[in-house]
């Protein structure tokens, strides 16, 4: 399995015409992949997705956490060093998820 590049304005543009639908596929497409190509699994894409859905500030937290640790995994397995987005991931999930959501496939863009 393989990173998929998205265009993040593609992703932003999508997510608003669909009242934030596309915003949840997103991240259970998102979680799903980083979590097979980190190869490892803390949380299941589908509670990231549920708690995303019915409390969105826990839900982006969460991503925010696995979405880093997966990322760095990532890193480490292609020997580039590990990056700490975790605290402006967090941040930016609970005041503007949109722009977690852009950073974050900014980053899976880089390293797809």
């Amino acid at each position: 399995m393989n990173l998929t590049k998205r265009g993040i304005v593609q992703v932003i543009i999508f997510s608003i015409i669909t009242c934030g639908i596309y915003l949840f596929f997103w991240v259970y497409v998102t979680a799903r992949d980083l979590q097979a190509v980190a190869g490892r699994s803390s949380f299941s894409p589908a509670l990231i997705l549920l708690l995303t859905i019915l409390v969105a500030p826990a839900g982006f937290i969460l991503l925010a956490l696995e979405a880093d640790e997966d990322l760095n995994a990532i890193r480490a397995q292609r020997v580039l060093p590990a990056a700490d987005n975790r605290v402006l991931w967090v941040v930016l999930g609970v005041i503007f998820p949109i722009v977690a959501v852009a950073l974050i496939q900014n980053e899976i863009n880089h390293l797809a």
